[in-house]
């Protein structure tokens, strides 16, 4: 068989395979230059384009199951009984990894049987595969890792009676994976940006015990957003290879209130740490921090089976939390101040440049809400006071002694109805210009962060001034919901409206026309009603026995 032309041969020397030409016996007739170069590279003791060696023999001589399963293959092409043969091979050299696949492919010309064999360097590609492997391996073995995790945490939290006991079984089934080096948990303070630590397990160098370990979360700390945005962190070391047993650092960055997240990154002497919220969707309890080894740092699946537990922790927190205020049937007074001026009470007294208190609101039998106010202001001022605040559809003076008292009827009723759902009612608020004084009654069973939650989530700068019990109403409680039953929506309405609006105050601050007036129905429809309502509560007072509730429909 003629050599191919010249140009052919320059395009065969380009080709980036190793390639020959074999006659029937397995002698190369020729090579490119690709060829060439590789018996060069590894020292390979034959001719430098190795024309004239008997390829099959030098494969022989190799003595191992790829170069016997090579040479059978092109043997097979070479007498005709296989079309083609490939063969994945290593070829590793005292420096690195090597990989190549192998193709031998059958010609005939001038009734003679030749092969062509062609080497290709695949180390990249299998070792991607191998990568492919290790990472597939790896990640099965996460699976069932945090599959256990979080099963034995979940199990263990459903049986825990206290938030401590939460707490302690957070960092001891972290510790106890190998994978964190040490965990800790810090609980938030009801009204203030504070984490103190109150559970601990390996050596996090944080005492539970010591005042220092408290943390003022200011803006820019990293756990700031884990507590308040319920955002996970994740910050890895700058260099690896340092000493995971030298965690002191980290932790005394983290107890810095002025620490940021490229601080503590700095302190890592290795490995990483995660942090995420224990709570709910509306409430975080605390702030559960991990510290990992080198070579355990978690990835993103971890991150998330971890935000799981932390919020499996919070609604047994919660739950714990939950039943504690059930127990105690006593109604928590929780006093805060909100200076925020998007406040719809702020606003107001700040568009009559003067104080204005609350007295209370009624819900109409439409679902509307009406608010009743008193403020040193007249109707003019009043009504052009509201204009500005679209949460205010209107104003309707009830007049008044030394204050005037207005009754406003709300678009938005969200901060009433969430308050409510979560057992707090507004007993008294005075709002100026730059703030409200706002104190609630929480009810027997409601936790009063929850009520507290409500209003930082709509509220800027809303600052706790006290929290305590205030009485034990449960006789109260129950004599105000039985009688609320006997009422029908209108009763109820009428002697609310007339008892925020002054109608019972000496002098009285509104009189019947007003209020027939502010309920739009006649003044004869609103004394029937008044006085309805106001024989139940007699009867309730006096009687022995009260009658069944009237139908409300």
């Amino acid at each position: 068989m003629d050599l191919a032309p010249d140009r052919a041969r320059l395009a065969l020397d380009n080709v980036p395979l190793n390639v020959a030409l074999l006659d029937e016996t397995g002698t190369i007739r020729a090579s490119n230059a690709s060829w060439k170069r590789f018996g060069r590279a590894n020292d390979i003791q034959t001719a430098p384009d190795a024309v004239g060696e008997n390829y099959l023999e030098i494969t022989r001589r190799a003595d191992d199951r790829y170069a016997d399963a090579a040479a059978d293959g092109i043997e097979a092409v070479l007498s005709g009984e296989r079309v083609t043969f490939s063969l994945e091979y290593p070829c590793h050299s005292p420096d690195e990894r090597r990989w190549f696949l192998m193709h031998a492919g059958g010609v005939t010309a001038d009734d003679t049987r030749y092969a062509i064999v062609a080497h290709q360097n695949i180390t990249e590609r299998r070792e991607a595969e191998r990568e492919a492997r290790r990472e597939h391996e790896r990640l099965a073995h996460l699976v069932d890792r945090l599959s256990g995790l979080v099963r034995d945490v979940t199990d263990e939290l459903l049986g825990a009676s206290t938030r401590e006991a939460v707490e302690r079984i957070l960092c001891r089934r972290l510790v106890e994976t190998d994978a964190y080096d040490a965990a800790w948990v810090g609980r938030t303070t009801l009204g203030t940006d504070r984490l103190a630590v109150t559970a601990v397990a390996g050596d996090a160098f944080v005492d539970r015990t010591d005042e220092a370990s408290v943390i003022e979360l200011r803006d820019g700390h990293p756990l700031a957003d884990v507590a308040n945005g319920r955002t996970p962190l994740d910050v890895r070391a700058r260099d690896a290879g340092g000493s995971n047993a030298r965690w002191q650092t980290v932790t005394t960055s983290l107890l810095d209130s002025e620490a940021t997240t490229e601080a503590v990154a700095e302190a890592l002497p290795a490995g990483g740490l995660v942090a995420v919220a224990i709570g709910t969707d509306e409430t975080c309890y605390g702030v559960l921090v991990a510290y990992a080894a080198e070579g355990t740092l978690p990835a993103d699946p971890e991150l998330a089976v971890l935000e799981s537990i932390g919020a499996t922790a919070g609604a047994v927190v919660d739950a714990i939390e939950r039943r504690r205020w059930l127990v105690d049937d006593g109604v928590t007074e929780l006093g805060v101040t909100i200076a925020d001026p998007a406040f719809v009470f702020v606003r107001l007294a700040d568009a009559i440049a003067g104080e204005l208190t609350y007295l209370g609101a009624t819900y109409r039998a439409d679902g509307s809400l009406l608010a009743f106010v008193a403020a040193d202001a007249d109707e003019s001022a009043m009504t052009d006071a509201i204009g500005p605040v679209e949460s205010i559809a209107s104003v309707t003076s009830l007049g008044g002694g030394d204050e005037a008292r207005f009754q406003l009827r709300l678009t938005e009723t969200d901060l009433v109805d969430a308050l409510g759902d979560r057992g707090g009612t507004i007993r008294r608020l005075v709002a100026t210009p730059d703030r409200a004084t706002v104190t609630i009654d929480v009810a027997p069973g409601s936790p009063p962060r929850a009520v507290h939650d409500v209003l930082t989530a709509r509220y800027d700068a809303v600052d706790v001034r006290h929290f305590h019990e205030r009485t034990s109403p449960a006789t109260r409680s129950t004599f105000v919901q039985t009688l609320t039953d006997q009422l029908t929506e209108r009763q109820r309405e009428a002697i609310q409206t007339a008892y925020l609006a002054g109608f019972y105050d000496e002098p009285r601050a509104a009189t019947g026309d007003d209020l027939a007036e502010s309920m739009d129905i006649s003044r004869a429809t609103f004394h029937q009603h008044r006085r309805a309502a106001e024989r139940t509560l007699l009867g309730a007072l006096f009687e022995d026995t009260h009658t069944d509730a009237p139908d409300r429909t």
